[in-house]
């Protein structure tokens, strides 16, 4: 076997050289690779700064591409350009905030300009007009901010934190300006009470008109969280937003009765007061006391009559209320015409002595079914007199009616002169007319004919 592999490659050996000597020239023929070239760098230009000039100008973000443009070409003129169009911009736009009052946002464009100002005077001088006039706003805008915050407050109807605004502003140097703005405010605030008011009255319903406002209206009507010169305004309207909130809040289906109705008490009258309408009166009083009713309402099933005036507007009118009186416990006649049904403890005209023509107002002490009554002038217990009691007949009393034009006798300096009645008697007092002159006198202090009295109805 082994003779045969030598055999073998003596036979292949001689061919083998001769082809490989062949080959040679062929590989020798094959190009060797070639290095690499180095990338040519264009040098800038004017013409490619000039056209990524044209570029930034039409981009989104106009500044930062033009500053890009600067950056990239300082030197050419299309970069010095491109600077100047990016100041010039942010100058502008600091000017346009300046005047809307975002002096924040003008001051950010011109901190973005400030660094380019030293290497360019036109820059400089812009720069430096600019930051003047953005700084000249600074009053204005005060003002103007100052403005809006007060709107708002008024908006809200929280005008102690409008008047409060005003007061405390500490930037703006233009005294007569707040003060103005002061007096502005205290008419407005006027209006705003007179129109809140109406509508109450219009709606017939406080809380319909002020919703979710009702404590803003609490604070807004407090003299206590209001400057002095609205104290003024406040106190003309007090009564009526007292009389307001009776009428349309307090009472069920208040309503106002306009024009105002006359009526008088009958009996026993126990009128409530305006901050307890539930609440039976304490206090009587005498029969045939002449009111106007300005208003009516109920607490339950009972109807309330507003006793009020006759005189000044509608608000005027509701602000005049000051008790409220049982319907049943008045009418629409004088009930001084004729005796009270409950006799005991009414106001009447009695005898000043038993058998006398000559009457004067007296409260009725005993009223028995049969026999005579027994009476007490009034003078007793107005002037604490020891004015002694008086027994007559129920046919000798009268109703306490002394209308207007009545003629009467009054005691003045302890003498009696002659008057007449100028006015329908109060409470505890009578308008009278003496020697030409009106003035008021203590109802016991005076007396009438019987025959100088209208005849009972």
């Amino acid at each position: 076997m082994r003779s045969f592999f030598r055999l073998g490659f003596t036979l292949w050996f001689p061919l083998c050289v001769p082809l490989c000597l062949a080959a040679l020239p062929l590989l020798s023929a094959c190009p060797a690779p070639e290095a690499p070239k180095a990338a040519v760098v264009k040098p800038p230009s004017e013409e490619e700064a000039k056209e990524a000039l044209e570029s930034a100008k039409k981009s989104k973000d106009k500044v930062d591409a033009l500053f890009a443009v600067h950056n990239k070409y300082p030197t050419f003129a299309s970069g010095k350009k491109a600077l100047r169009l990016a100041v010039r911009t942010l100058l502008e736009e600091a000017l346009d905030l300046s005047e809307k009052c975002d002096l924040a946002e003008a001051k950010g464009r011109m901190a973005a300009v400030a660094p380019y100002t030293a290497d360019d005077h036109e820059i400089d001088e812009a720069y430096d007009e600019t930051k003047a006039r953005v700084d000249g706003e600074t009053q204005r805008c005060s003002l103007f901010k100052m403005d809006e915050d007060v709107k708002r407050a008024e908006s809200d109807w929280d005008w102690p934190r409008a008047f409060n605004r005003i007061a405390t502003e500490t930037t703006v140097a233009d005294a007569k300006g707040l003060a103005k703005r002061r007096v502005d405010l205290v008419a407005r605030y006027a209006k705003w009470l007179d129109d809140t008011l109406k509508a109450v009255v219009a709606k017939k319903s406080l809380s319909a008109v002020l919703g979710e406002k009702a404590d803003k209206f609490s604070e807004s009507t407090d003299p206590g969280k209001l400057p002095p010169e609205v104290a003024t305004e406040l106190a003309k309207r007090q009564d009526a937003i007292n009389g307001v909130s009776v009428l349309f809040d307090k009472l069920e289906g208040g309503m106002v009765v306009d024009p105002p109705q006359r009526m008088w008490t009958f009996g026993k009258a126990r009128p409530r007061r305006i901050d307890t309408p539930s609440q039976v009166g304490q206090a009587e009083m005498a029969n045939g006391i002449s009111f106007y009713v300005v208003g009516k309402g109920k607490v339950g099933e009972v109807t309330l009559l507003c006793w009020g005036t006759n005189e000044g507007t509608l608000l005027q009118r509701i602000g005049s209320i000051k008790a409220l009186v049982v319907e049943t416990e008045a009418r629409a006649f004088d009930t001084n015409t004729a005796l009270p049904e409950q006799l005991l403890g009414a106001r009447v005209l009695a005898p000043v002595a038993n058998g006398s023509d000559m009457l004067t107002p007296s409260v009725v002490l005993s009223a028995p079914l049969t026999g005579a009554v027994v009476v007490l002038p009034v003078a007793s217990s107005l002037k604490k007199l020891t004015t002694p009691k008086v027994s007559a007949a129920k046919a000798q009393l009268r109703g306490l009616m002394l209308p207007p034009g009545t003629p009467v006798q009054v005691l003045v300096a302890g003498a009696w002169k002659k008057a007449e009645i100028a006015d329908a008697p109060e409470e505890d007092r009578v308008l009278v007319k003496v020697s030409g002159f009106e003035s008021y006198v203590s109802i016991g202090d005076v007396r009438v004919k019987r025959s100088d009295l209208p005849k009972p109805e």
